[in-house]
């Protein structure tokens, strides 16, 4: 059976779409809204935003290398110039990486010279993350090259499609979050 045989019509797969020869953009594929089957990986919402999370991440960490720094540590980073001083684990929570990954990748910035990290004055257990001056001071140069990486995935996107695409992916994130909690809820044996 066919795609045309299910669906009665055409479809186009969603190939980048190329200027003809005029300057023109041709008219962009028919959207499909549902994946034809399981394995249908063109239109499997989760393999996109899989697929689109690999290259962002890779372009970003090719970026951020061209200065001294991983993606993971200009993560670590961006949190702190917005927040200075958080502790480990809110860094741990905004970052969304384990604790153990985010042990070494603090040590490696420290080793850098990037952050350091000092016991919180109220409570001895809680480590906090400070960023050095050098952390400070490459905030100039990081934030073109994450801006400039945003405008590329964002080409040819009006703002009110830019924002209810964002809009969009915190929904579906608050969805799988709820069904999580609610999942490990459901395995507590309390």
């Amino acid at each position: 059976m066919t795609r045309e045989d299910i669906l009665g019509k055409t479809l186009s797969l969603s190939k980048p779409v190329r200027r003809e020869a005029s300057g023109q953009q041709p008219e962009p594929p028919q959207l499909l809204t549902q994946a034809l089957g399981p394995l249908d990986f063109e239109h499997n919402p989760g393999f996109l935003v899989s697929r689109i999370g690999r290259r962002m991440a890779a372009e970003m960490d090719r970026r951020m290398r061209d200065h001294g720094v991983t993606a993971a540590q200009a993560a670590v980073m961006s949190r702190l110039w917005m927040q200075d001083g958080l502790t480990q684990s809110q860094l741990q929570e905004q970052v969304g990486v384990d604790a153990s990954t985010l042990t070494g990748l603090l040590q490696r910035m420290t080793r850098q010279g990037l952050v350091r990290r000092r016991r919180d004055a109220s409570d001895g257990r809680v480590l906090r993350v400070l960023l050095t001056p050098h952390g400070r001071d490459l905030r100039p140069q990081l934030t073109p090259e994450a801006d400039g990486l945003n405008s590329l995935l964002f080409r040819n996107f009006s703002s009110g499609e830019r924002a209810i695409f964002i809009e969009f992916l915190h929904r579906a994130l608050r969805n799988l979050e709820t069904e999580e909690i609610h999942m490990e809820e459901d395995s507590d044996p309390a």
